[in-house]
């Protein structure tokens, strides 16, 4: 009977403790506009970058620009003079303090965020649309988010 009752009060114990740990130990998936998302921000040491994600990858050449892809978490960074100076997510864990995040429709970040000042471009996947005022831009794809890039803010 003491058995039966150990293990219900472990078994209890673990179901309301586990949830919490992933949210603990995860890092912070905040996309902040002209700042960084999550542990990556703008500037900051390229060396850094994969010890804060605990990954590794294998950079690639990209114009002037060295290209950091960390599939497993959907950020990917670019890197000039050995520092940070765009990051961008596909992860639609990651969402910026008003809740935009990739795979909603593009008008709530634009609403949101811009609050109307962008540049629009199209792309061959469709349309990207920039705020260069606030640090921030969006690959669209249909009517849905498909990125958020965050980037250093032009001044005005």
């Amino acid at each position: 009977m003491r058995t039966v009752v150990r293990a219900r009060w472990i078994l209890t114990l673990a179901i309301l403790l586990l949830p919490a740990l992933p949210l603990a130990a995860a890092p912070s998936a905040v996309i902040r506009a002209g700042v960084g998302i999550g542990p990556i921000t703008i500037g900051m040491p390229v060396a850094k970058v994969s010890p804060s994600l605990g990954l590794e990858v294998t950079p690639k050449l990209s114009g002037n620009r060295v290209l950091y892809d960390y599939v497993k978490v959907g950020l990917t960074v670019w890197a000039a003079d050995n520092q940070v100076v765009r990051v961008a997510t596909r992860n639609p864990f990651h969402r910026t303090p008003t809740g935009v995040r990739p795979g909603q429709p593009w008008s709530d970040a634009l609403l949101s965020i811009c609050r109307g000042a962008a540049y629009t471009a199209e792309t061959a996947r469709g349309y990207e649309v920039t705020c260069p005022f606030v640090g921030i831009g969006f690959e669209v794809a249909g009517e849905k988010l498909a990125a958020i890039a965050v980037f250093r803010a032009s001044s005005r």
